[in-house]
């Protein structure tokens, strides 16, 4: 009697209306070495779509999706918001990323203040894109900082660079972004985030206040457990699907059994 009821009940509400069409699913879409474009229904966003050289070793963006972006055509048409983990120069091109804002006059870019510092040195830049970004000044260890574009919402926190103690990196805003996309799934792209512990221990609150479905870390997070722990111990991260993989894959990767993006143009489902 009570399965009948269910099923009159459930067939009421297809009826009436109340019961909605599944939402939309939400896609990763491989670009190159950490760029990855994700889409949830008509809301879009990319990280760091434009770097400068690949110097030999990982994977540049191919030519044809550069015209595409810088057009707004194909899979990049409609891109909300750009995110720029760092200003290494296999992550983000000045003169790149003021062309293609100039030429998509409603994307918003997140970005470092170092990143922001390299655009306003170019010889093209354009005072007027400063009103269409979001610029983070933080330090490590700095609290978490919270911001919303449209009904993307967001957080970065600073985490050091790969490498660090060591000046040169330590000295690099390395941000590890975590970003819900409306009612979609919750991703996070980690930069080039060092993989020690101690960085991610002393925001562990914050990890928990929200599970991330799908994180994008650099792949030495997933060829060894201390890396993987912290991911789904320290970060609350249900999968993970590595990237900045080089273009010769390692072999401790491939073992892994992890799953990575190796080859552009290659697309995830994300979310539950």
């Amino acid at each position: 009697m009570k399965i009948k009821v269910a099923i009159t009940a459930i067939l009421f509400a297809l009826h009436s209306g109340a019961v909605l069409a599944h939402e939309a699913s939400s896609s990763a879409h491989y670009i190159a070495n950490e760029a990855v474009l994700i889409t949830h229904g008509e809301t879009k966003i990319m990280f760091d779509p434009l770097p400068l050289s690949g110097f030999g070793v990982y994977p540049e963006t191919p030519e044809a999706d550069i015209a595409q972006m810088m057009k707004g055509e194909g899979a990049y048409e409609g891109v909300d918001a750009v995110f720029i983990s760092h200003a290494h120069r296999d992550h983000f091109s000045a003169v790149a990323m003021i062309t293609y804002m100039s030429a998509n006059p409603d994307v918003r870019l997140v970005a470092p203040k170092q990143a922001l510092e390299m655009m306003q040195a170019d010889a093209n830049w354009d005072e007027a894109l400063l009103a269409r970004m979001t610029i983070l000044d933080m330090e490590a260890g700095d609290a978490p900082e919270a911001f919303s574009i449209g009904d993307i919402t967001a957080t970065a926190v600073r985490i050091p660079h790969a490498g660090w103690p060591a000046p040169v990196r330590a000295s690099v805003q390395n941000m590890v972004y975590r970003v819900t996309l409306g009612d979609g799934a919750t991703i996070m792209h980690m930069g080039d985030a060092d993989p020690r512990r101690q960085h991610f221990i002393p925001h562990k609150d914050h990890w928990a206040e929200q599970r991330t479905d799908t994180a994008f870390p650099p792949y030495w997070f997933l060829t060894s457990m201390q890396g993987r722990n912290i991911l789904s111990d320290d970060m609350n991260v249900v999968k993970s699907i590595g990237i900045h993989v080089p273009l010769k894959v390692p072999a401790d990767l491939k073992e892994s059994g992890q799953d990575y993006f190796s080859i552009s143009g290659e697309m995830r489902e994300i979310g539950e």
